[in-house]
């Protein structure tokens, strides 16, 4: 049941130790930075799905969820690696603050299967809850709406209605 959870997490394995520059130093130009950030998504978007099997245990459940907020908070490093142009920095840490946030927030529904209290779990996963951190959202949100009015093309992140 709480295997759906695992479904909002999305996030690569692997981890990037020092800054994404331009090619001659420095800060990423534009076309860089939509090529970068595209590129770790994408890359986020095709790992392979969190396989838990049919009628998982709660520790089970754990253990996937678990693996989705490693991802997302790989995907968050990843991110903070990139030097993006000064335009679009505020909408840069921002959508990272908001994926670290979205996977801290998940470590409690993580700790409520853990002890076996799948009550809890459930409540944590409903809409506006605080695993499901109604901050981290409007975090992500705000980005999407800088990374678009800036005119940035990241896919779909930069997408807002």
């Amino acid at each position: 049941m709480l295997g759906a959870a695992g479904l909002l997490i999305a996030g690569c394995g692997g981890d990037s130790a020092s800054k994404t520059s331009s090619a001659e130093g420095g800060q990423l130009s534009k076309a860089e930075y939509e090529q970068s950030f595209k590129s770790i998504v994408s890359k986020a978007e095709s790992a392979a799905a969190i396989q838990l099997p049919s009628g998982a245990s709660l520790e089970q459940q754990a253990d996937g969820i678990e693996q989705g907020l490693d991802r997302a908070r790989a995907l968050a490093d990843q991110l903070a690696a990139l030097d993006p142009p000064d335009e679009i920095r505020h909408a840069h840490e921002l959508y990272i603050a908001g994926v670290r946030s979205f996977a801290k927030g998940g470590e409690a529904v993580v700790e409520a299967l853990r002890a076996g209290d799948k009550a809890k779990a459930q409540r944590l996963i409903m809409p506006g809850s605080a695993a499901l951190n109604p901050q981290a959202v409007k975090q992500v949100s705000t980005a999407r709406r800088e990374f678009a009015s800036k005119g940035y093309d990241l896919g779909e992140v930069s997408q807002f209605p």
